[in-house]
This record gives structure tokens, C-alpha cells and sequence, in this order.
């Protein structure tokens, strides 16, 4: 009885996935290919696309991601793709080359680290390296291989925690690895208490809950993705009962942060950091020191510039 509530819960959130990309589909203009990941009555998990299954008994669960074969992904793109391309994994030792068209991933085992074409990235999930193929998450897809995952949407509930249920990815030309471009010039930002909270960049005024306390600054952690997101991708979830917020970051740097309302302690990798001020919830938004926000983005001193304490500053980022 519990595996067909889960199953008919998976069928109704596959649903809503393929609704979703079809309004993506609509509103940008690209043709969107969904895969779904479901759970078969036997108790595997399996990718399906369309009325075909992939994957039978291949993929697996780990913390809360779906684990997937990436060399075999690629192989499934090809079947739906007009260009049909071969990808080559060799394992050498403790790292694992991937190689698709001439471009190359090198993975680390027991690392969340990863090369790509010889630029240093930050996996959401450390992979599992296998003698055949590398097992990565499916919120991965997007870093490695440019597919978009839900990661770029929306994560559905699940009994415990959350899971991805699959992923899309746009136009005709399946998988590639992502083109990194050599470190964009920093950009000048400056936040301001000034109207309840601004963030300029430029010209370009954002507005991002904030306040002067006892000389420092707070800002509302619920709308930092507009400064955060052009160079770390982050994942963030409350839980209410513990009155703590949940951040993953990962893409530029790879860190895993809890914030306790009014505590002025944040764990940053397990390891307890002492914060200006206490977080505090505020008109229903968890509130911080914007120098603990710069710790977990790894921003350094000589890019930060107090125009005036707690209330004004220049950030380059």
C-alpha cells in the first residue's frame, strides 16, 4: 500500500514537472525534454522518458539525490538527439577522466571538487567513481553536462527531506560539457539600509530587506539570490520546528551552513562561527549580519568597503 501512495504521489509530481517545462517551453521559446525519475513496483529506481525506461536498477538514492550514471546519460541523449556523440571515461586511481567532444571532466574521489576543461568547480554531491562510469546527482547534470535540472526550478516534498524527480534539457543538442569562460572582472555592488534595504549594482537597484542594528547590518536571507546566484548556486531550506535555516552552497564554493534563530552562532561545515549579531526572524523573514553572508560566499576583506558601518558598504564580488 505504501510503495502505490508513493508511486501515484511520483505519477502527480511527474505531471506538474512536464506542466512546468511546457510554460517554460511556452514563455522562452525552447523545446524542453523531460525525463522522470520513478519509482517502479519492484522498488528500483528508474529513469523513464516518454513509454521508455532507462536505468532499470541502476540508479540509486544517496542523502537525499538521485545518483545517475553519467557516461550513460550521455547515451540516452543520443537516442533523442540528432548528433550522436561518444563519451570516454577511463579510471585512473583515486580520479576519473570523463571526455565528450574533446572537452574533458576529471573527478576526485571523496571530493566535491571537479575540473572542468582544467577550471576548478564545486559538485552539489560528492560523485561516486565506479570502474565503468561515475555516478553523479542529478543536480549535477546542470554543472557537468549544461542539462537543467530541477535545481533550476523547483525541488518537490517528499516524506523526508527533498528529492529531484528528474531533469530537461534545451533544444536538440542532448548533452555537452558546460563551457566554463575564465573568471569573469569582479563586479562593484553596494548595499544600503537606506529605503528598508537596497543593493546597487550599476544603475540597477534591487530591493533587499535590511537594517541598522547596535552598528551592523541585517539583511533578510529570503532575497540575497540576486547578488548570490551569478557566481554560487545555492539551495536553501527552514525548518520551522527547529526555528533553523538549511543553506547548500555549490558551483564556486562548496559549503553547508545552518543559521538558528536567535542564536549568533552559524555552523559553517560543522564548524561553529561566532556571528556579529543574533539571527532574528522579522515580518516572517530570517534576518542576518551581512558579514556573515560574506563569510559563506568566501568574499575577502580587501573587496569589502565600510562606507559607513552597519549601514553602507561597497562590495566587490
Amino acid at each position: 500500500m505504501k510503495n502505490f501512495t508513493i508511486l501515484f504521489l511520483m505519477v502527480l509530481m511527474s505531471f506538474y514537472m512536464n506542466l512546468y517545462c511546457f510554460a517554460i517551453d511556452s514563455n522562452e521559446g525552447f523545446s524542453a525534454e523531460v525525463y522522470d525519475v520513478i519509482l517502479q513496483q519492484n522498488g528500483n529506481l528508474a529513469v523513464k522518458y516518454g513509454s521508455q525506461i532507462y536505468m532499470e536498477g541502476q540508479i540509486y538514492e544517496k542523502d537525499n539525490c538521485v545518483m545517475v550514471p553519467l557516461k550513460m546519460v550521455v547515451n540516452i541523449e543520443n537516442q533523442n538527439c540528432s548528433k550522436k556523440r561518444e563519451a570516454i571515461y577511463e579510471k585512473e586511481g583515486i580520479q576519473a577522466k570523463f571526455i565528450l567532444d574533446e572537452k574533458e571532466i576529471i573527478f576526485f574521489d571523496g571530493k566535491r571538487d571537479v575540473m572542468i576543461n582544467g577550471y576548478k568547480k564545486k559538485l552539489y554531491m560528492m560523485p561516486d567513481i565506479k570502474e565503468n562510469d561515475v555516478f553523479v546527482s542529478a543536480e549535477d547534470l546542470y554543472i557537468l553536462l549544461n542539462l537543467y535540472t530541477n535545481t533550476q526550478s523547483c525541488k518537490f516534498p517528499w516524506e523526508k527531506g527533498n528529492l529531484q524527480i528528474g531533469w530537461y534539457f534545451k533544444g536538440d543538442n542532448g548533452a555537452h560539457i558546460r563551457e566554463i569562460k575564465k573568471e569573469e572582472e569582479k563586479k562593484k555592488y553596494r548595499f544600503s539600509t537606506e529605503y528598508e534595504g537596497t543593493l546597487f549594482e550599476g544603475k540597477k537597484e534591487k530591493n533587499m530587506p535590511a537594517y541598522e542594528k547596535n552598528g551592523h547590518f541585517m539583511i533578510g536571507w529570503k532575497d540575497i539570490s540576486y547578488f548570490v546566484e551569478p557566481k554560487v548556486l545555492l539551495e536553501s531550506v527552514w525548518e520551522k520546528e527547529t526555528n533553523k535555516l538549511f543553506v547548500k552552497t555549490w558551483d564556486g564554493v562548496a559549503y553547508d551552513v545552518v543559521f538558528q534563530k536567535d542564536s549568533d552562532i552559524m555552523l559553517l561545515n560543522d564548524i561553529p562561527v561566532k556571528m556579529e549579531e543574533k539571527a532574528e526572524i522579522k515580518n516572517d523573514r530570517l534576518y542576518i549580519p551581512l558579514t556573515a553572508l560574506f563569510q559563506v560566499l568566501d568574499i575577502p576583506e580587501e573587496d569589502i568597503n565600510w562606507i559607513e558601518k552597519g549601514k553602507n558598504v561597497s562590495v566587490s564580488y
